[in-house]
């Protein structure tokens, strides 16, 4: 969450010498944050739908930066990092059509390695779509951070709609 002055946004809070990574202010007995240094990043599935089949996991394709979350960048269906933070959460959401039972698995990855438990849903043909998020996820600025889905018993088509990956 920026902080402004004015329409200048503030890129770093000082009190002092020492720097603030989070401020937050009380009104009506609810606290709320007015200030974050961490710049939280997203990307969505845009254009068409991908398939992946069974066997290891898959990059999820089609990805693009999320227009909600200004500033983001994808590069080869991965998000960048912009700031370091100890314990972002990893959201993601995958929207998935299956044409008979299986099991279908999606998970993070941070700069080619699996970040958190992977999410899954087992169940009959149909759409669906599987979410959760990796909490206390240390990330470092630089750091790409992408999707990857599987299935058991065949392929799985990953819609556009409601798929996405939001690090906060």
């Amino acid at each position: 969450m920026p902080l402004y002055l004015g329409s200048q946004r503030i890129k770093t809070l000082h009190v002092g010498g020492q720097k603030i990574k989070e401020a937050w202010t009380m009104v009506g007995g609810v606290m709320r944050k007015v200030y974050s240094s961490f710049t939280p990043v997203g990307m969505l599935k845009s254009g068409s739908s991908s398939t992946v089949s069974s066997g290891s996991l898959k990059l999820v394709t089609g990805m693009v930066a999320d227009p909600a979350f200004p500033g983001s960048t994808v590069t080869s269906n991965g998000v960048t990092i912009l700031q370091s933070k100890s314990d972002a959460t990893i959201t993601m959401s995958a929207n998935c059509t299956n044409n008979f039972s299986t099991t279908v698995t999606v998970a993070a990855y941070k700069n080619g390695v699996q970040i958190g438990t992977a999410l899954t849903r087992t169940g009959g043909s149909g759409t669906f779509t599987i979410t959760g998020s990796v909490t206390g996820a240390a990330v470092t600025a630089g750091d790409v951070i992408t999707m990857m889905a599987s299935a058991v018993n065949g392929t799985t088509t990953i819609n556009v709609a409601d798929t996405f990956l939001n690090v906060t």
